[in-house]
């Protein structure tokens, strides 16, 4: 950075050296997140994505103080039957720091922490030493708060913010029902103690905020000792944002749901990195490893295709094993919500103010619905706000 708060975007490499971790993030105080990719084992490349800066906080049609959001880690059980899930806690404090704190999506006075059991890094637990004293409020994750927690966010929020919902802890699946095991799960009493995800999904779905991202870092079918989730036998800084993300942001409406693993497939946990994989590629994705879309953002849609290829490259490495049945993750998207920004590529950003390359982005939405006789209804509105608000002198091509 120079003394006027410029940037470079030269790629940078960090030596071997102790006191260097490879999860590292360095945020600076001028509002850009640094962080490395995961290409390469002698260097670390650094990427760089946009933290917007309060000049930038005069958006239109997304108000982050009109967001919510709950992150449910469980590291521990009360039933000794049930393993522990090593990195749960870390998992649910390093995504809250990330959408508080580093891309300033949500209000830590917004934020709920349902917690069982402490992180296990230094850096988790200063992340959730210093949520909690800007505002975040910490609660128990047994299934009676889990509960009072999703009824305190279906009410909550307003139209104009985003609604976060990430679970990392075990999963279980009987007769086609998938179950959340909380902390007071009794591991041969599931089907009755444990929250069906119907209805966590369904408690979100009510939610009058139009936008909705939740995150998975669970198992859904017979898995073993180890992993996240049991056999299905028995006993066996306030920063503002800008007008241009924030009005994208405005016209996404739906809800995207991004899970851990495909079905029939297992999440891992990363010793490494001290995460749940799936929860590991969420936090580099959209620290800067994720590609931008043509408008110069990572939105669900382009972190959900890295995310895929990250878990498919780990079990590669890690548990070849397990790489025919883990091919990837679970992702479901309604609406527009899947062009969401979630955070900003400056350089792609800048390179978006070009009027052919909105026309671009916008053929692109045209050609992604190709199997439609007639757009109509939310696609088509975005459409024709982006025309009306594009410099465009030829849009027969349109």
């Amino acid at each position: 950075l120079s003394s006027s708060g410029h940037y470079t975007s030269r790629s940078t490499h960090l030596p071997d050296e102790p006191g260097i971790c490879r999860a590292a993030v360095l945020v600076l105080s001028m509002g850009v997140c640094v962080c490395p990719s995961t290409s390469g084992e002698d260097g670390r490349r650094l990427r760089v994505v946009r933290r917007l800066t309060r000049e930038e906080s005069a958006g239109e049609g997304f108000d982050r103080s009109g967001s919510v959001g709950l992150f449910i880690g469980i590291r521990s059980f009360r039933d000794e039957a049930l393993a522990d899930v090593p990195y749960g806690v870390d998992d649910a404090v390093d995504l809250a720091h990330l959408f508080c704190v580093e891309l300033s999506m949500l209000s830590p006075k917004c934020t709920t922490l349902a917690l069982s059991g402490e992180p296990q890094k230094r850096e988790s637990k200063q992340r959730l030493q210093s949520l909690i004293s800007s505002g975040a409020r910490q609660t128990e994750a047994d299934r009676f708060s889990v509960y009072k927690e999703l009824e305190r966010v279906r009410v909550s929020g307003t139209a104009s913010g985003m609604l976060l919902l990430s679970v990392a802890s075990h999963g279980f699946m009987d007769e086609g029902v998938d179950f959340l095991v909380t902390s007071d799960t009794l591991r041969n009493r599931v089907v009755r103690t444990g929250i069906p995800m119907n209805d966590l999904l369904d408690d979100i779905s009510l939610s009058k905020i139009p936008r909705r991202l939740v995150l998975l870092d669970m198992c859904r079918e017979r898995l073993e000792r180890g992993t996240r989730g049991i056999s299905v036998e028995p006993l066996g800084r306030e920063n503002g944002m800008s007008g241009s993300m924030a009005r994208a942001i405005s016209q996404a409406r739906g809800q995207i749901i991004l899970a851990a693993t495909v079905t029939g497939g297992i999440a891992f946990d990363d010793r490494a990195a001290e995460n749940g994989v799936f929860t590991s590629a969420i936090l580099r994705g959209l620290q800067g490893a994720a590609e931008a879309d043509p408008r110069g953002f990572i939105t669900p849609s382009t972190l959900s295709r890295f995310v895929g290829q990250y878990v498919k490259d780990w079990v590669r490495d890690n548990r070849p094993a397990f790489l025919e049945k883990c091919t990837g993750i679970t992702k479901q998207t309604e609406g527009l919500a899947g062009s969401m920004p979630l955070a900003v590529r400056p350089g792609a950003r800048d390179r978006y103010t070009n009027p052919e390359s909105r026309r671009q982005h916008l053929i692109a939405i045209l050609r992604s619905h190709t199997d439609y006789e007639t757009i109509t209804g939310e696609t088509a509105q975005a459409i024709f706000r982006a025309l009306r608000d594009s410099e465009f002198e030829d849009i027969e091509e349109l």
